[in-house]
């Protein structure tokens, strides 16, 4: 089954996770120290529902708003057209798939600190789900 949000084809081990149950927030604080480099304030991971109500006007987001832009301190960016939201570690706190280096297999992004800059925390799905242990 496909299945597309924001125009955008989400890849088949996150649409099967999320089938299986198995895309669901870990319940240690731990791993997302670990993952994502910071404590999470109430973590969410999106079904398909969830996720179009993330995503919509995503797309619409300004590149000035949360960084969008590369920039210092290893400030990825993040094109809001090329990407979607897949989970929240808490308010402004966005976890997305990034599809400018690749349609079939985005990494994973995540908007960092206080002066936000996005970072990779996995280079696709599967090495996401690996590192949190839900695969």
């Amino acid at each position: 089954m496909t299945l597309v949000v924001n125009g955008l084809p989400l890849p088949a081990v996150l649409v099967e996770a999320i089938g299986d149950g198995v895309w669901r927030a870990p319940a240690g604080p731990e791993v997302y120290v670990r993952v994502f480099g910071e404590e999470a304030v109430a973590p969410e991971f999106y079904d398909e529902r969830a996720m179009r109500r993330e995503n919509d006007g995503w797309a619409d987001v300004s590149r000035d708003d949360f960084a969008c832009a590369p920039g210092p301190g290893g400030n990825l960016g993040v094109d809001p057209v090329r990407s979607v939201i897949i989970a929240g570690l808490g308010p402004d706190m966005p976890v997305v798939l990034d599809y400018r280096r690749s349609p079939e297999n985005p990494r994973v992004l995540y908007v960092r600190g206080d002066r936000p800059r996005w970072v990779e925390v996995a280079a696709d799905v599967a090495e996401l789900l690996a590192r949190l242990g839900l695969r």
